[in-house]
């Protein structure tokens, strides 16, 4: 037995090349990380299979790298990264060098296979088409498949809008907003803040990541989503932001961008804002509430309110160590500055606490404590908690049915 990579980060999905001669691999070369949740973007890497110096093939493109794989002749790697809300799909030689990009559009590359005679097939979706095959050459992409099509004849699916905007200190920061159904110019509509996860993520062109807000948009609702400093679609240097700084400038970019919509869409009515989001964007939600009353309703989903809590309890721990930039127990009164439940006396926002009975990443204890400091304050709140579901409610689709018409109705009591 050989040991080929001598790191002190993580390394993950090994593939043989098909001649046997090398590994490649994604990886990581930061102590104290998590593949979970991390602001350095995993690279991919080969190394001879009697070892040496492993090569970073994604170096000079700067992105959030996945899925590698071998050419069948065992000369290039071809792999998907995230680009701006896009995922395309790249090809580099073995050796290492020049990154060439072979498809991207207004969508994501979720998955591809190349041929044994280099022909290029890939799994598509963006905004409005759910994932289909597609085969692509030198002219674009021709769709093979049309498992969906019965869905996109009938049901009508609302188109996002992309803008940008310079955040408070000049960064520029993009994000979507999605129109109601049957939009109407005259008329003035209440808008969904939508806070995606991670913190390092990405919001960007897939129908299934925006699906909820298609269901909003069908009801009469806007839809707006943004990625803030420290999402992962822009480069080390972006998604270092948010590094030592959570709840810090990447909150204002929310609110800046918040800010941006109103004053340039005039049908949103500003008095009629709610606000959503999972996981880490469960967080910001928790933050956004006890930091401000422009919200009329929120619905954090699988939510952090107490980080030494949160911290103790989580399977994984080492995000907050590596996002956060310190361990709780070194600074107890930083974590504490860092938690949601401090401020909660200054929460006035009826809330709709989701999570999952067995989510062992924000433990059920987060929205709990939220829940009865609300209660006890006289805010009118109420706790869900969905059985056998984990990180999100996504198990069962019953669970999933039951949270769609739930957030609906709590948005409509406080913003129709």
């Amino acid at each position: 037995m050989i040991q080929l990579t001598h790191t002190i980060g993580p390394e993950y999905k090994p593939l043989w090349s098909p001649d046997g001669s090398m590994v490649l691999y994604l990886g990581r070369v930061r102590d104290h990380r998590c593949k979970e949740s991390d602001a350095e973007l995993p690279k991919i890497y080969v190394i001879s299979g009697k070892g040496g110096n492993p090569v970073d093939l994604t170096a000079p493109l700067d992105r959030w790298s996945m899925s590698p794989d071998w050419s069948d002749d065992s000369q290039r790697i071809y792999f998907t990264a995230q680009n701006s809300g896009k995922v395309g799909l790249y090809v580099v030689p073995k050796e290492g060098g020049k990154v060439d990009l072979l498809f991207e559009e207004k969508g994501q590359v979720l998955d591809f296979c190349i041929g044994k005679s280099g022909e290029k097939f890939i799994v598509h979706t963006d905004f409005t088409h759910p994932a289909e095959i597609y085969r692509i050459d030198e002219k674009g992409s021709i769709k093979m498949t049309s498992f969906h099509q019965d869905l996109v004849d009938e049901v009508e699916i609302v188109e996002s809008e992309h803008f940008s905007f310079p955040s408070f200190d000049g960064l520029t920061i993009e994000g979507w907003l999605m129109k109601p159904y049957g939009f109407k110019e005259e008329k003035k509509y209440p808008l969904i803040h939508a806070i995606h996860g991670g913190p390092h993520g990405q919001y960007g062109y897939n129908l299934s990541r925006t699906a909820m807000y298609q269901f909003l948009a069908a009801k009469g609702y806007a839809v707006m989503f943004i990625n803030y400093r420290g999402s992962s679609g822009r480069g080390q240097e972006f998604s270092d932001l948010i590094v030592g700084d959570l709840c810090g400038n990447e909150y204002k970019d929310l609110m800046v961008g918040l800010d941006y919509v109103l004053e340039n869409y005039s049908f949103i009515d500003p008095e009629r804002l709610g606000v959503t989001g999972g996981s880490y964007g469960g967080y910001l939600t928790n933050w956004a509430i006890t930091h401000t009353d422009r919200y009329k309703a929120a619905i954090p989903v699988a939510c952090i309110s107490d980080i030494l809590t949160d911290w103790a309890n989580d399977s994984n721990p080492l995000w907050f160590e590596s996002d956060g930039g310190f361990m709780p127990i070194d600074n107890f009164e930083k974590a504490w500055d860092l938690s949601p439940i401090k401020y909660v006396k200054y929460c006035k926002t009826p809330t709709l606490f989701i999570h999952g009975a067995w989510d062992f990443c924000t433990n059920l204890n987060q929205p709990e404590t939220m829940f009865t400091a609300l209660k006890k304050l006289g805010v009118e709140t109420v706790l869900a908690i969905y059985p056998n579901e984990g990180h999100g409610i996504n198990r069962y689709p019953s669970h999933v049915h039951d949270y769609y018409l739930r957030s609906l109705a709590w948005f409509d009591r406080y913003l129709k």
